[in-house]
């Protein structure tokens, strides 16, 4: 059964990417690679693919749909940004891709006065028809 994931990264490039259920892609990363943020999993999964930020009353959150050709990830970082500066970013990686082909996926970006998780789960909803 779902749940919600409370994930926090207590620095950055740590435990910060976020994988769906689906995810089994292991592609290649450089032995010195020095984008943390990307390389570096948290234990958890997601099953749908929305997530959320929240820095004071607001809440920053990205709703996105299925994707045919590829995977979504998250990444957070509580500095990222910036000191004191939280980042909530993602990754679309599209395994065998194709040079000269068009890939793509939608998303929703959303900005507004924190309501509640359920307010996050229906305009995901209302949104997907899902």
């Amino acid at each position: 059964s779902s749940q919600w994931i409370k994930s926090f990264s207590p620095k950055h490039g740590f435990e910060s990417t976020t994988l769906s259920d689906i995810d089994v892609l292991q592609p290649y990363m450089a032995p010195d690679f020095n984008v943390t943020l990307a390389n570096h999993f948290s234990k958890y999964r997601y099953t749908r693919p929305f997530y959320y930020g929240r820095f004071h009353n607001m809440v920053y959150a990205y709703l996105f749909s299925k994707t045919k050709n590829g995977v979504i990830r998250f990444s957070q970082s509580p500095d990222g940004a910036g000191p004191e500066n939280p980042a909530w970013d993602f990754h679309y990686i599209v395994p065998g891709y194709k040079v000269g082909k068009e890939y793509s996926f939608k998303v929703r970006l959303m900005y507004k006065e924190w309501i509640s998780q359920e307010d996050i789960e229906l305009e995901y909803r209302k949104w997907t028809d899902q």
